[in-house]
């Protein structure tokens, strides 16, 4: 008889996926392992950060790459999980693993690290280096953590006792109680789901049941899908909602078009508006047209308006030609201009200056595409972002002052660079405007001061901009610096600040004292004006002083 040949061991995971079945990926992924020290294991996490962030091929192959990191360079695999900013208690058995294999050096590491890593990575070691009483009692003078150590060992029980453990973690102070709970009702539910789920329903406090429930469900779909979906599903969503909303999230990592259509069938609009947009979104990134057929399907179910504009954003990510093509073959126009919307805003995060180079090319580029990308063209080059605008047709040139808005944001004086290269006319005092108001935002003094050189004619709207921007968050430091403003533009800033005042302000008694202060006989009639109506409905005596 032939011998076997021995099995190939990859270089890649890519090389693993391309296997034929799950089992083979994962046995040539503990092949991969096995073979990788400790920078080839940096290069396959970069890799497997490229997986869907959601999918449980991700959830897997980052689990055990870490284990094997943690056997062979613990403080390494400490500082790689710090940078990536993993999910700490799906790591937790790993992170236990490193401090098992060099308690010293880790904790050390741990040591060095700021909050909020610190205090989580020693609970984390704390609870789960079961079995070595050292380490737990280092960690517990090191950081300070005895009382979690009181816990920790109290609630070891859960092992064995989880109904004793579960009473025990009840009767702990409030500040402990609710990790405590989830610890124990993890354990439980390993062991017997259905007594867990009802003790955490029994909690009296709706928001401690909610953050209960949650974790009792995901151990139970690990163990029992079917089961824990058909009693989790049986509950009422209005008392249970955490609880669906986690079965639900489970089970749509496999079967997305299973959990959107018992999303509709549920009927909860607030679950509906919760989850079936993120589902609608994890899933078009890998099976799209599966997404876009199920979501066409939707028209007359309870699903928001926005599903499938959210799916043809999804796509975009991958295929922004493809959105955009998917995207023109929606019949209604309110739902196409959405979706297109989407498209543009998603291709601009990834390739502004491709996006820009599409809409060129096209005789008639979708409503609403120019104005999509301007926010990610604005951060990447504002100078090129403008030109760019600049050379549009005078519709979508007219979006100059939501360009000079986003670049304000990060640097005014380039934005007012930008304002002083458009020709005059209302499109440069639309941008001035906007400019001043933006900047206001950002440093309010600077930009009052600027104003006199933005030019004269357009000085005193500009300052009522200015102060009416500055009152919605600061209005005692705007009314404080009027007295910096020039005397023949006071009276705009004064009305700026009355505008706030009387609008969401709702500061009545801050504009009267203003309109005390007022000079130009055209601002005091129309403050009075405005007073008196705000005044009438609710102190008519005090009305007629700003009206018959």
């Amino acid at each position: 008889m032939a011998e076997t040949a021995p099995r190939a061991i990859p270089s890649t995971l890519a090389d693993t996926h391309r296997l034929a079945s799950p089992f083979e990926q994962k046995l040539a992924l503990l092949d991969l392992l096995r073979s990788s020290d400790p920078r080839a294991m940096e290069a396959l996490l970069d890799e497997a950060g490229t997986l869907d962030r959601f999918s449980p091929r991700r959830e897997f192959t980052e689990h055990a790459i870490y284990t094997r990191y943690a056997e062979l360079d613990p403080r390494g695999a400490i500082g790689r999980m710090v940078a990536d900013d993993v999910n700490w208690w799906a790591l937790r058995e790993v992170i236990a693993l490193c401090a098992k294999t060099d308690p010293d050096g880790v904790l050390n590491t741990v040591d060095a690290l700021g909050e909020p890593h610190r205090a989580m990575l020693a609970g984390i070691i704390l609870r789960e280096a079961k079995g070595r009483d050292d380490i737990r009692n280092a960690v517990a003078a090191r950081f300070s953590l005895h009382r979690d150590l009181d816990r920790a060992r109290a609630l070891e029980a859960a092992d064995t006792d989880p109904a004793g453990a579960w009473y025990a973690a009840l009767s702990l102070d409030a500040g402990l109680r609710p990790g405590s709970l989830r610890l124990v009702a993890t354990e439980w539910a390993r062991s017997d789901p259905l007594a867990a789920f009802e003790a955490a329903a029994a909690l009296p406090d709706t928001e401690l049941r909610d953050r209960v429930e949650p974790v009792v469900v995901a151990e139970w779909m690990r163990a029992d899908r079917d089961a824990a979906l058909a009693w989790v599903l049986a509950l009422p969503p209005s008392s249970h909602r955490e609880a669906i909303a986690t079965a639900l999230s489970t089970l749509a990592r496999t079967d997305p078009e299973a959990a959107l259509d018992t999303l509709v069938d549920l009927g909860d609009r607030l679950l509906v508006g919760r989850l079936s947009l993120r589902i609608a979104w994890n899933w078009a990134s890998y099976d799209p047209q599966a997404a876009l057929d199920w979501a066409f399907a939707q028209a007359a179910s309870p699903m928001p308006g926005e599903l499938i504009h959210t799916v043809v954003s999804s796509i975009a990510r991958s295929s922004p030609t493809d959105a955009i093509s998917l995207a023109s073959r929606l019949d209604d126009a309110l739902q196409r201009t959405a979706a297109f919307q989407s498209v543009f805003a998603t291709w601009a995060q990834s390739d502004v200056r491709a996006a820009a180079r599409w809409i060129d090319a096209s005789p008639k580029p979708p409503v609403g595409a120019v104005v999509q990308i301007i926010p990610a063209y604005a951060k990447l080059d504002p100078e090129e972002a403008f030109d760019w605008l600049m050379s549009q047709d005078a519709g979508q040139s007219g979006h100059v002052p939501l360009l000079i808005s986003e670049v304000t944001k990060e640097s005014p004086r380039r934005a007012r660079h930008l304002v002083d290269r458009l020709p005059a006319g209302p499109a440069k005092w639309r941008a001035a405007r906007q400019l001043v108001v933006a900047w206001t935002k950002v440093d309010p003094q600077a930009a009052v001061g600027e104003i006199p050189r933005l030019g004269s004619t357009t000085a005193e709207e500009l300052y009522r901009n200015a102060f009416q921007t500055w009152s919605q968050f600061d209005p005692d430091a705007a009314t404080a610096f009027l007295g910096q403003v020039p005397a023949a533009s006071r009276d705009s800033a004064i009305m700026g600040i009355i505008d706030h005042a009387l609008s969401r302000g709702n500061d009545v008694a801050l504009a009267e004292r203003l309109y005390d202060r007022l000079t130009n006989d055209d601002m005091r009639r129309q403050a009075a004006a405005t007073l008196h109506a705000r005044l009438r409905a609710i102190d008519p005596e005090r009305a007629k002083r700003y009206g018959g």
